[in-house]
């Protein structure tokens, strides 16, 4: 069995000068065109991927302004409605489209959008209503203090008076509304 080795086209025979030449000259071109290569490779990879991540960017940013656009519609459609409001407990006495807004507001995640809207020009609006909902909890908070305080105001003022209890809740009405007229 005899072994045949074919040489490759463009290859110059093993132990000619060409060869040496060849082989000489062969290895030097492959390291650098490998080389050349991968820094072509990764400098067109970080390119596309920076396009990419711009691309998804203005995307995510579209979608958070139409995401607010429709925020901004429902709260418009909330503002035009009349105001009721309910003066027999303390946190209760804030018109009801206060409420309306709070639920729109807590569905929509204004957190995050303001951390990826940058210093886009929805911003404030984004800002004012997260103070809305901040302002909301500090209310709840204090009008039940202010409630618990109100009905021993009113337990004192209507005792000295030897009004019967069940007048509490009318002096009690009476007081939020007047603290909500003034406000």
């Amino acid at each position: 069995m005899s072994v045949h080795i074919v040489a490759l086209p463009g290859v110059p025979a093993s132990g000619t000068p060409e060869a040496q030449v060849f082989w000489t000259s062969f290895w030097p071109a492959l390291y650098s065109g490998m080389i050349s290569g991968i820094l072509t490779g990764v400098f067109v990879g970080l390119v596309v991927w920076a396009l990419q991540k711009q691309a998804e960017r203005r995307i995510e940013l579209r979608q958070i302004n139409s995401e607010l656009a429709i925020v901004r519609e429902r709260l418009y459609r909330i503002a035009q409605k009349r105001d009721v409001v309910l003066m027999d407990v303390a946190s209760k006495a804030i018109p009801s489209r206060i409420y309306e807004t709070l639920d729109i507001l807590n569905s929509s995640p204004l957190r995050k959008w303001r951390q990826e809207i940058g210093r886009n020009f929805q911003r404030p609006l984004i800002e004012k209503l997260i103070l809305l909902e901040n302002s909301y909890v500090d209310f709840l908070a204090s009008s039940d203090d202010f409630s618990i305080l109100l009905r021993q105001v009113v337990r004192h003022h209507n005792h000295e008076r030897d009004i019967d209890i069940a007048y509490d809740s009318l002096f009690h009405t009476y007081g939020i509304g007047r603290i909500g007229i003034v406000n």
